[in-house]
Protein backbone atom coordinates (compact mmCIF):
# COMPACT_ATOMS: atom_id res chain seq x y z
CA UNK A 1 0.00 0.00 0.00
CA UNK A 2 0.81 3.35 -0.91
CA UNK A 3 0.44 6.41 1.58
CA UNK A 4 2.25 9.42 -0.50
CA UNK A 5 5.71 8.98 -0.64
CA UNK A 6 5.88 5.79 1.72
CA UNK A 7 5.02 2.15 0.73
CA UNK A 8 3.85 0.68 3.98
CA UNK A 9 5.23 -2.65 3.61
CA UNK A 10 8.22 -1.42 3.97
CA UNK A 11 8.09 0.10 6.73
CA UNK A 12 8.27 -1.05 10.50
CA UNK A 13 4.98 -1.75 12.02
CA UNK A 14 4.90 -0.64 15.86
CA UNK A 15 1.88 -1.99 18.31
CA UNK A 16 0.41 0.03 21.50
CA UNK A 17 2.42 -1.90 24.73
CA UNK A 18 3.90 -4.27 21.84
CA UNK A 19 0.96 -6.01 22.27
CA UNK A 20 0.26 -6.96 17.93
CA UNK A 21 -3.17 -8.68 19.10
CA UNK A 22 -5.13 -6.25 21.01
CA UNK A 23 -3.33 -3.31 19.82
CA UNK A 24 -6.12 -1.17 18.27
CA UNK A 25 -3.57 0.75 16.19
CA UNK A 26 -0.67 -0.57 13.97
CA UNK A 27 1.95 2.13 13.43
CA UNK A 28 4.26 2.00 10.75
CA UNK A 29 7.91 3.45 11.58
CA UNK A 30 10.16 5.23 8.89
CA UNK A 31 13.65 4.76 9.48
CA UNK A 32 15.93 7.76 10.05
CA UNK A 33 19.73 8.43 11.48
CA UNK A 34 19.02 9.74 15.34
CA UNK A 35 20.92 12.43 15.00
CA UNK A 36 19.00 14.12 12.65
CA UNK A 37 15.63 13.23 14.47
CA UNK A 38 16.81 14.82 17.83
CA UNK A 39 17.98 17.89 15.92
CA UNK A 40 14.63 18.30 14.18
CA UNK A 41 13.27 17.60 18.05
CA UNK A 42 15.63 20.44 19.53
CA UNK A 43 14.45 23.09 16.55
CA UNK A 44 10.82 22.24 17.49
CA UNK A 45 11.16 22.62 21.18
CA UNK A 46 13.11 25.87 20.96
CA UNK A 47 10.83 27.43 18.11
CA UNK A 48 7.00 25.63 19.70
CA UNK A 49 7.65 25.57 23.07
CA UNK A 50 10.50 27.96 23.38
CA UNK A 51 8.37 31.08 22.00
CA UNK A 52 6.23 29.98 24.64
CA UNK A 53 7.86 30.82 27.61
CA UNK A 54 9.03 33.84 25.58
CA UNK A 55 5.57 35.09 25.95
CA UNK A 56 4.50 34.40 28.98
CA UNK A 57 7.80 35.95 30.42
CA UNK A 58 7.52 39.01 28.47
CA UNK A 59 3.92 39.14 28.77
CA UNK A 60 4.66 39.67 32.64
CA UNK A 61 7.62 42.08 32.38
CA UNK A 62 5.59 44.49 30.25
CA UNK A 63 2.42 44.45 31.36
CA UNK A 64 2.91 43.14 35.06
CA UNK A 65 -0.54 40.75 34.14
CA UNK A 66 0.25 37.32 36.08
CA UNK A 67 0.11 35.25 33.49
CA UNK A 68 -1.29 31.14 33.95
CA UNK A 69 1.22 28.78 32.49
CA UNK A 70 0.06 25.12 32.88
CA UNK A 71 0.04 25.04 29.16
CA UNK A 72 3.93 24.86 29.68
CA UNK A 73 3.64 21.43 30.70
CA UNK A 74 1.33 20.50 28.09
CA UNK A 75 3.53 21.41 25.53
CA UNK A 76 6.75 19.78 27.41
CA UNK A 77 4.89 16.22 27.97
CA UNK A 78 4.52 15.33 23.97
CA UNK A 79 8.18 16.59 23.25
CA UNK A 80 9.48 14.23 26.19
CA UNK A 81 6.74 11.31 24.99
CA UNK A 82 8.26 11.77 21.32
CA UNK A 83 11.83 11.67 22.73
CA UNK A 84 11.46 8.79 24.59
CA UNK A 85 10.49 6.65 21.38
CA UNK A 86 13.04 8.05 19.81
CA UNK A 87 15.90 6.66 22.37
CA UNK A 88 14.18 3.78 23.30
CA UNK A 89 11.67 2.58 20.20
CA UNK A 90 8.92 2.15 22.36
CA UNK A 91 7.04 4.62 25.21
CA UNK A 92 7.19 2.02 27.95
CA UNK A 93 6.78 3.21 31.39
CA UNK A 94 10.21 2.09 32.69
CA UNK A 95 11.76 4.20 29.85
CA UNK A 96 9.96 7.21 29.90
CA UNK A 97 10.81 7.17 33.76
CA UNK A 98 14.67 6.87 32.86
CA UNK A 99 14.24 9.95 30.68
CA UNK A 100 12.43 11.74 32.98
CA UNK A 101 15.26 11.48 35.76
CA UNK A 102 17.92 12.55 33.16
CA UNK A 103 15.81 15.73 33.15
CA UNK A 104 16.01 16.20 36.88
CA UNK A 105 12.49 14.37 38.12
CA UNK A 106 13.33 12.55 40.82
CA UNK A 107 10.01 10.79 41.25
CA UNK A 108 8.64 10.38 37.60
CA UNK A 109 5.70 8.13 38.75
CA UNK A 110 4.25 10.29 41.37
CA UNK A 111 4.97 13.41 38.80
CA UNK A 112 3.82 11.74 35.30
CA UNK A 113 0.40 10.89 37.29
CA UNK A 114 -0.18 14.53 39.33
CA UNK A 115 1.13 16.52 35.91
CA UNK A 116 0.83 14.96 32.81
CA UNK A 117 -2.56 12.59 32.69
CA UNK A 118 -5.18 16.09 34.80
CA UNK A 119 -3.32 18.92 31.96
CA UNK A 120 -3.35 16.02 29.09
CA UNK A 121 -6.85 14.64 29.66
CA UNK A 122 -8.21 18.22 31.18
CA UNK A 123 -8.05 21.59 32.18
CA UNK A 124 -7.97 21.73 35.75
CA UNK A 125 -5.11 20.11 38.48
CA UNK A 126 -5.87 18.20 41.85
CA UNK A 127 -4.59 16.52 43.93
CA UNK A 128 -4.49 12.63 44.12
CA UNK A 129 -4.20 9.77 46.90
CA UNK A 130 -2.41 6.45 47.02
CA UNK A 131 -4.40 4.11 50.46
CA UNK A 132 -4.42 7.24 52.68
CA UNK A 133 -1.12 9.34 51.15
CA UNK A 134 -2.29 12.37 50.15
CA UNK A 135 -0.12 13.67 46.87
CA UNK A 136 -0.51 17.43 46.39
CA UNK A 137 1.45 19.88 43.70
CA UNK A 138 2.35 23.04 42.15
CA UNK A 139 3.78 24.30 39.12
CA UNK A 140 6.20 27.25 38.81
CA UNK A 141 8.16 29.18 36.02
CA UNK A 142 11.58 30.50 37.77
CA UNK A 143 13.99 28.12 36.54
CA UNK A 144 15.13 27.14 40.03
CA UNK A 145 14.58 23.39 40.17
CA UNK A 146 11.89 21.08 41.54
CA UNK A 147 11.12 20.27 44.68
CA UNK A 148 9.08 17.64 46.57
CA UNK A 149 8.25 18.43 50.49
CA UNK A 150 5.96 17.20 53.08
CA UNK A 151 3.20 19.84 54.12
CA UNK A 152 1.96 19.56 57.91
CA UNK A 153 1.61 21.71 61.17
CA UNK A 154 4.76 19.55 62.80
CA UNK A 155 7.03 19.09 60.09
CA UNK A 156 9.89 17.97 62.65
CA UNK A 157 7.10 15.16 63.66
CA UNK A 158 6.86 14.18 60.05
CA UNK A 159 11.03 13.56 60.11
CA UNK A 160 10.62 11.64 63.44
CA UNK A 161 7.63 9.43 62.06
CA UNK A 162 8.24 9.03 58.76
CA UNK A 163 5.23 6.75 58.65
CA UNK A 164 2.12 9.52 59.22
CA UNK A 165 0.66 10.09 56.00
CA UNK A 166 2.01 14.16 55.76
CA UNK A 167 0.31 14.97 52.77
CA UNK A 168 3.44 14.92 49.84
CA UNK A 169 3.88 18.15 47.14
CA UNK A 170 5.57 18.04 44.27
CA UNK A 171 6.69 20.89 42.65
CA UNK A 172 7.54 21.27 39.30
CA UNK A 173 9.35 23.91 37.40
CA UNK A 174 8.44 23.91 33.95
CA UNK A 175 10.97 27.08 32.77
CA UNK A 176 13.50 24.56 34.20
CA UNK A 177 11.98 21.05 32.58
CA UNK A 178 12.08 23.03 29.62
CA UNK A 179 15.90 23.92 29.79
CA UNK A 180 16.64 20.64 31.30
CA UNK A 181 15.17 18.83 27.65
CA UNK A 182 17.08 21.36 25.71
CA UNK A 183 20.65 20.83 27.61
CA UNK A 184 19.83 16.97 27.21
CA UNK A 185 19.25 17.14 23.72
CA UNK A 186 21.84 19.20 22.88
CA UNK A 187 24.56 17.49 25.32
CA UNK A 188 23.16 14.04 23.29
CA UNK A 189 23.61 15.41 19.62
CA UNK A 190 27.11 16.27 20.42
CA UNK A 191 27.76 12.44 22.00
CA UNK A 192 25.93 10.88 18.85
CA UNK A 193 28.66 9.45 15.97
CA UNK A 194 25.89 9.99 13.22
CA UNK A 195 25.39 6.54 12.32
CA UNK A 196 22.54 5.17 14.79
CA UNK A 197 19.06 4.77 14.00
CA UNK A 198 16.01 5.67 15.00
CA UNK A 199 12.07 5.05 13.55
CA UNK A 200 10.06 8.07 13.17
CA UNK A 201 5.85 7.00 12.73
CA UNK A 202 4.86 8.62 9.37
CA UNK A 203 1.37 6.86 9.44
CA UNK A 204 -1.22 4.95 11.89
CA UNK A 205 -3.77 2.69 10.78
CA UNK A 206 -6.47 2.24 13.02
CA UNK A 207 -7.46 -1.52 13.09
CA UNK A 208 -10.99 -2.36 11.86
CA UNK A 209 -11.57 -5.62 13.26
CA UNK A 210 -9.96 -7.15 16.44
CA UNK A 211 -10.00 -10.84 17.40
CA UNK A 212 -12.44 -11.95 19.62
CA UNK A 213 -12.65 -15.11 21.68
CA UNK A 214 -12.23 -18.13 19.61
CA UNK A 215 -15.67 -20.00 19.13
CA UNK A 216 -15.88 -23.64 18.09
CA UNK A 217 -14.83 -23.12 14.18
CA UNK A 218 -12.06 -20.99 15.27
CA UNK A 219 -11.34 -17.17 15.49
CA UNK A 220 -13.98 -15.09 14.85
CA UNK A 221 -13.36 -11.19 14.55
CA UNK A 222 -15.83 -8.38 15.99
CA UNK A 223 -16.08 -4.16 14.32
CA UNK A 224 -13.81 -2.04 16.52
CA UNK A 225 -14.01 1.91 16.01
CA UNK A 226 -17.44 1.90 14.67
CA UNK A 227 -17.87 5.71 15.02
CA UNK A 228 -14.33 6.19 13.28
CA UNK A 229 -16.08 3.92 10.37
CA UNK A 230 -19.14 5.96 10.70
CA UNK A 231 -17.92 9.62 9.97
CA UNK A 232 -15.51 8.66 7.78
CA UNK A 233 -18.16 7.39 5.69
CA UNK A 234 -20.38 10.59 6.22
CA UNK A 235 -17.47 12.81 4.84
CA UNK A 236 -17.77 10.35 1.68
CA UNK A 237 -21.27 10.80 1.29
CA UNK A 238 -21.39 14.90 1.45
CA UNK A 239 -18.68 15.26 -0.47
CA UNK A 240 -20.51 13.37 -3.13
CA UNK A 241 -23.38 14.71 -3.03
CA UNK A 242 -21.67 18.47 -2.63
CA UNK A 243 -19.84 17.41 -6.36
CA UNK A 244 -22.91 15.58 -7.98
CA UNK A 245 -24.37 19.07 -6.86
CA UNK A 246 -22.16 21.21 -8.73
Amino acid sequence: MQVGKYNLRKLKKFYDNDDKHNSLKIYFGDKRLLVDELNHTKERLENDVGIYFEAIMNTYRTTGRIVGFFGSIRLLVPVIEHLTFLLYGNRKRENRNLLLRELGIDFPELTWHIFRHPLIHGDEMGSFSVGRQIVDWRIIMSNTGHDYVLIGNNIKLASIQPNINFPVSITIDSLYLYNSLNSFLTEKINKLKGKETTHVFVHTKIKKYKLSKPNKSGRSKKIINREVIKEVDEIKRIYTEKVRSM
